[in-house]
């Protein structure tokens, strides 16, 4: 009985030994590792408390004040803080150069619009120059009547103000008798105000 009752106390001995060296061996190994170094939890750069004005900044590792707060961005920059008066220059500074980008591409579409009043003043006085001439050498018409039909054309169209000065002659081209009305009108500068006599254009008639 008592050798059974000795080898029953050895086979539980056993297992506790076997516990006891493990405990053992994990403190070793926590030891030789060193402290455990505790981490800040983190937030993320979407999640809604981050930047919000008076609350702890996870990033940067500061509370941010509650004015001059910027969000970072998503690209794991840390958020910016602005230092007093500077969103107000900013804002200065973006009515100055809206003001100037707004004046250069106002005179720019002005200028175009000019441009293209031009070149419809000078198509038109052509057109009503051959128009007359060629009312002009109608067999029932004289050259007058072709410079007067040039004239009621272009106040038609334009203004009575570019039609002051119209006039005609006959010539001979090539053998052929020819009337040729010359229209001299202001050049368009600002609207159809400009220089007089600085659009010059001819149309030509022909007596068959």
């Amino acid at each position: 009985m008592k050798g059974t009752s000795h080898a029953h106390h050895s086979r539980t001995a056993a297992p506790a030994s076997a516990r006891h060296l493990a405990d053992r061996t994990s403190r070793t190994d926590a030891q030789e590792r060193g402290p455990r170094t505790r981490r800040r939890p983190r937030l993320g750069h979407d999640h809604p408390d981050v930047g919000h004005a008076g609350r702890y900044d996870p990033v940067s590792g500061r509370r941010c004040p509650p004015q001059h707060v910027q969000r970072g961005d998503r690209q794991g920059q840390p958020l910016t803080v602005s230092p007093p008066g500077a969103h107000s220059r900013e804002s200065g500074s973006a009515v100055v150069d809206f003001v100037m980008v707004g004046a250069l591409v106002t005179l720019l579409f002005m200028s175009i619009i000019q441009l293209a009043l031009v070149l419809h003043v000078r198509n038109t006085l052509i057109d009503a120059a051959a128009s007359g001439a060629r009312y002009g050498t109608l067999a029932d018409r004289t050259p007058a009547d072709g410079a007067q039909r040039t004239a009621e054309l272009i106040g038609l169209a334009l203004n009575d103000s570019l039609a002051e000065n119209v006039t005609y002659e006959e010539t001979t081209v090539s053998g052929v008798r020819t009337l040729q009305v010359t229209v001299r009108a202001p050049l368009p500068v600002i609207g159809f105000l400009g220089p007089s006599d600085g659009l010059e254009v001819t149309g030509h008639g022909f007596w068959g």
